[in-house]
């Protein structure tokens, strides 16, 4: 190798470190977040406590359920997130932790509101 071409290679592996080393504690905080929201949503869709324990046809509960469950909550709810955590930490080191709090209490919400929908009634 040239030295122009191993200088390369040294600054493409070093951005690679640093990218690791910023984005690791928030992809962590909101791999955690993601996979309580995954696992909130899916005893609200399957295991929900009585009278509803499934969804009942044409209410905002089996809506929300066919649509999560069509797209696989767990790359929904924690992957997806997860990657956008990491391609902040390349792109805009400064914004990783903002965007993974945001991130954190938005999978949270989703997850609350998923839970509340059991309770949802249709006009």
């Amino acid at each position: 190798m040239t030295a122009p071409a191993r200088t390369t290679i040294h600054r493409a592996a070093d951005r690679a470190l640093r990218v690791g080393r910023d984005s690791a504690l928030p992809a962590a905080i909101v791999i955690g977040a993601g996979t309580l929201a995954s696992v909130m949503v899916h005893q609200g869709c399957f295991n929900a406590s009585p009278p509803f324990p499934v969804p009942l046809p044409s209410t905002p509960r089996a809506h929300y359920c066919n649509a999560v469950v069509a797209a696989k909550p767990w790359l929904l709810l924690v992957l997806v997130p997860t990657v956008l955590v990491i391609l902040c930490a390349a792109r805009a080191p400064r914004l990783v932790f903002p965007v993974a709090i945001v991130l954190t209490v938005v999978l949270l919400a989703n997850a609350i509101v998923a839970n509340s929908l059991t309770f949802s009634t249709t006009f």
